[in-house]
């Protein structure tokens, strides 16, 4: 089986790896989505003055940065999954200064984790697809 970068070498590696490569590609869509929530909250922090203003835009870039970051890498393995979650506790975080902010942050939070559910769902379904297919060869059935 390849990484999950490489193009599939054949129809049965396609469908193995399918469930990664939806995980990653959803996770990317809630990353990239996170960066525009996490602008805003920036903007009503800011607006909010619970934060000094220079501390509210420095650690509204960091986060910003890491989710971008985070985005980018998570087609190439785990740290990108990890510094996602860290963006969700930045966010989570963040929900303790306003009641909205924290709804915001628990939707999102609620959409990562159906990327992980969603992505093993997928994964499973290929890998009993896979199995079917081996199965459907072995018997003949299928020319390789």
């Amino acid at each position: 089986m390849g990484t999950m970068n490489s193009t599939p070498r054949s129809p049965d590696e396609a469908v193995r790896t399918s469930g990664v490569r939806l995980r990653a590609r959803l996770a990317g869509v809630v990353l990239v989505f996170d960066a525009f929530v996490l602008l805003f909250v920036t903007l009503v922090l800011y607006g909010m003055r619970f934060i000094p203003s220079p501390q509210v835009w420095v650690i509204g870039c960091v986060v910003l940065v890491v989710d971008l970051l985070a985005a980018a890498l998570v087609r190439r393995g785990a740290i990108g999954y990890w510094l996602g979650w860290a963006v969700q506790v930045a966010l989570l975080a963040a929900g303790f200064f306003s009641g909205y902010i924290m709804f915001v942050s628990l939707l999102f939070i609620a959409m990562w984790v159906f990327v992980f559910i969603a992505g093993a769902r997928a994964q499973r379904e290929a890998d009993a697809l896979a199995g079917q297919a081996d199965s459907d060869r072995s018997r003949g059935k299928i020319e390789r």
